[in-house]
């Protein structure tokens, strides 16, 4: 960093270009404001430019690894210091004065970036050193390659028009990706003049919410005039499992799924210019499509298109046949209320709807000898749940969490953590935020916020942030063992992240991997927090702290075919037809409704579409990459295999050949080398034997029986419904 005397009075004054000293470097929360973010960042970027200039004036002939490529890296690490606290802010703590701040900034940054990836000086020098022949060990021949396959791929490899057009284009996706994150959030947000709501009168609580306990309604109920107040918010879904009134969970389900859709905030045609504007973007670079730019076999494990798109349509096939059978069982349930098809041409009084089946799932449920949703979140309070979440990372990874109140953080729910070594020396910092709040987007990430490495002279250990959006009661703090698997799902990020600590580079400590292997430490993680020893120690009645008997245990994690793979199956395909399709699309929402047409056995007869509100592949990103989860379970599936052959030192392998490899190595080989510090051969990953585990064989069976998938079957987006 600059001396404080090299500063202005004005940026001495700024605490995101002159930092107050705190523990770790961890930025000053209680000090920082919005209008420290336009001079910091135009500051850092001044200072980039000349750290780049420095480089520039090396001479090809004394170019180096030194002086060139580590020089690089170093290069403009303020920028992401800074951008880092702001990225918490548009999404912790927004308001509609940060976004626009994010919008006016990133149109800087994405200049800034332009301009460096266009330097043909600064790249004469990075492939000097990249073509050389002077050794360099696998962590300075990692940094270099990175170096040079950036410009190489960069907007440098693009004409001058070509290269104003590139800018162009990422300026506006950064402010239209920013407006269609900013109208869900301020739909989601009751008290905004566009938020979406359902009121409940306190006087027609009893007919409206006939059947909806106390507690589920608890987080929605105005303390000053007892109306219910539901937001547009996922625990509104909870309500739906025990609403009786029928209209009442139609407008609560209209609600949900019309963040996106509605009114002045209807995102349709920013996401129809968002998915213009990338495949632009891809096609300047030469691709036809986002899909082939994004999936190949030196950017993701799955290696090809091709390989993909056969993947999921042999899911689709096996789970759409799975799903079948668990809405005839629904049917039967909801008949005795005169609901007695799903057939799309049917008067929806007789036709199951969207909104009725959480209901009668519930049913279906119960009657199976399942436990009662609100009975079930007796058993996980938050604070008991955590301290069971600390001890199995603590058991499995070595990871010892302590809390700390050394910092003062933006909101009272924060809570920090130091993670210590063995010697007791602080190796990284949690920073857990769990609770809803209209100001924070919904919800559960995790965000690498520091990677770990050298800045400035100095090691900065990681800092790493956990989000989840718990609406809760704060008295009581209960939820699902969905809600708890989320928890320890985002603490795997955040080990993978923390664990990356091999080099002195922040970019080589990343967790940047191939997109369809990110999720394999939040997948896997989820795993240990079911087994039964250990689900003793925190799964305990709020009223009678007694263990959760062995057979409701068994029923909560047993494991059967369910309608979330469809459901995720028709995500992964809705991402890949949207971004294999090379044209401007005229109505996001027709689309939508014709992808999910194909599958969907429950009729959306409403104008709501997940495309617009689907900021994963729409302003995140995942686009062309949503078929990672499904990816990662095939994954997650061969972890459990080779656990329950090798137990604790499977993790262990797991720990040390993938997590804590950071960016090493590919993603592939570094699930590849988990096989082999274990004696193992190294297995394909293959759906069918994930699938086969979870239960779905028969319909696996029937699918091989009729032809309909597999190997020899050819892909399309088209789907005849067995």
């Amino acid at each position: 960093m600059m001396s404080v005397s090299a500063l202005t009075a004005e940026q001495a004054a700024n605490p995101l270009i002159n930092p107050p000293k705190t523990k770790f470097n961890m930025p000053a929360w209680d000090k920082i404001k919005p209008e420290h973010f336009e001079p910091a960042i135009e500051w850092a970027i001044e200072k980039a430019y000349a750290q780049i200039e420095e480089i520039k004036a090396v001479s090809l002939g004394d170019a180096n690894y030194e002086n060139i490529i580590e020089a690089y890296e170093f290069t403009g690490q303020d920028i992401g210091r800074i951008v880092s606290v702001l990225s918490y802010y548009t999404n912790n703590a927004i308001t509609d004065e940060l976004v626009d701040i994010e919008v006016e900034q990133g149109a800087k940054l994405s200049e800034f970036s332009a301009k460096v990836g266009t330097d043909v000086d600064l790249y004469e020098r990075i492939k000097k050193v990249a073509k050389s022949d002077a050794p360099m060990n696998d962590v300075q021949r990692r940094l270099t390659d990175k170096a040079f396959k950036g410009f190489e791929e960069g907007p440098l490899s693009l004409g001058a028009e070509d290269q104003k057009k590139y800018l162009e284009l990422q300026n506006e996706l950064s402010r239209k990706t920013a407006q269609f994150g900013k109208n869900i959030k301020n739909h989601m947000d009751p008290s905004h003049k566009y938020g979406l709501k359902v009121v409940v009168p306190k006087a027609e609580i009893a007919t409206r919410l006939a059947g909806v306990s106390a507690d589920a309604l608890k987080p929605f109920t105005d303390e000053a005039t007892g109306d219910v107040i539901i937001g547009a918010l996922p625990e509104s879904m909870d309500i739906l499992e025990q609403c009786q009134n029928r209209e009442t969970r139609k407008a609560i389900h209209t609600n949900w799924t019309g963040r996106g859709n509605i009114g002045a905030l209807n995102n349709d045609a920013l996401a129809s210019d968002i998915h213009h504007l990338k495949q632009q973007q891809a096609q300047l670079f030469g691709y036809d499509t986002v899909v082939d730019a994004t999936i190949r076999p030196d950017k993701r494990a799955a290696g090809t298109p091709d390989n993909v798109l056969n993947i999921l349509h042999r899911i689709r096939d096996v789970a759409f046949r799975a799903s079948k059978d668990i809405y005839d069982k629904i049917l039967v349930e909801a008949a005795a209320d005169g609901i007695t098809t799903y057939d799309a041409d049917a008067d929806d009084a007789a036709r199951l709807c969207p909104w009725d089946l959480a209901y009668y799932a519930n049913i279906v449920n119960k009657k199976a000898g399942g436990i009662d949703p609100e009975e079930e979140k007796k058993y996980f309070d938050v604070p008991v749940v955590m301290e069971g979440l600390k001890r199995s990372m603590k058991r499995r990874f070595g990871l010892v969490l302590e809390e700390t109140k050394d910092f003062k953080m933006p909101h009272e729910d924060m809570q920090v953590f130091y993670s210590k070594k063995p010697s007791g020396e602080v190796d990284g910092i949690f920073i857990v935020d769990l609770y809803q709040r209209t100001t924070k987007r919904g919800g559960a990430w995790m965000d690498q916020m520091r990677p770990a490495g050298m800045v400035d002279g100095e090691w900065q250990v990681p800092i790493t942030l956990v989000n989840c959006n718990y609406g809760v009661d704060k008295k009581s703090q209960l939820i699902s063992f969905d809600s708890v698997e989320t928890l320890y799902h985002e603490f795997g990020h955040g080990a993978h992240g923390h664990f990356s600590q091999k080099t002195p580079y922040q970019s080589l400590n990343s967790i940047n991997i191939s997109w369809d292997a990110v999720e394999l430490p939040s997948q896997f993680n989820e795993v240990f927090a079911g087994l039964r020893r250990h689900f003793n120690s925190y799964a305990r009645h709020a009223e009678t702290n007694a263990k959760m008997p062995k057979k409701l245990y068994d029923k909560l994690t047993e494991t059967k075919p369910s309608l979330q793979l469809l459901r995720q199956n028709e995500f992964g395909m809705l991402d890949l037809e949207l971004y294999s399709n090379p044209n401007k699309i005229s109505s996001m929402t027709a689309f939508n409704k014709a992808a999910f047409d194909r599958t969907q056995l429950i009729a959306n007869k409403t104008d709501n579409v997940m495309v617009n509100q689907f900021s994963h592949i729409i302003s995140g990103g995942y686009s062309s990459g949503y078929y990672s989860y499904v990816y990662a379970d095939f994954m997650v599936s061969a972890m459990e295999d080779l656990f329950e052959k090798h137990g604790q030192k499977a993790v262990n392998a797991f720990k040390r050949e993938f997590v804590s490899i950071g960016c090493l190595k590919t993603a592939s080989e570094a699930f590849d080398n988990i096989y082999r510090a274990l004696g193992e051969p190294v297995q394909p990953l293959s759906p069918d034997g994930y699938l086969r585990k979870n239960g779905y064989g028969k319909y696996l069976d029937a699918a091989d029986a009729e032809g309909t998938s597999g190997p020899n079957v050819p892909f399309s987006f088209d789907f005849k419904r067995p």
